[in-house]
């Protein structure tokens, strides 16, 4: 019984970790996009005869 509980503990960790894991690589791709996107208006801001 102990055995079992332990397993599954393991599981739910294992499952966890992943879950980080995806949510960290879906933050840094949104970061990324929207550095991207902040970039590319400030160079139009900037851009010459466009006012």
């Amino acid at each position: 019984m102990i055995r079992q509980i332990d397993d599954k503990l393991t599981r739910l960790n294992s499952a966890r970790t992943e879950r980080v894991a995806a949510l960290n690589r879906i933050r840094c791709e949104l970061a990324r996009a929207l550095s991207a996107e902040q970039d590319a208006a400030e160079r139009h801001a900037h851009a010459p005869g466009i006012h």
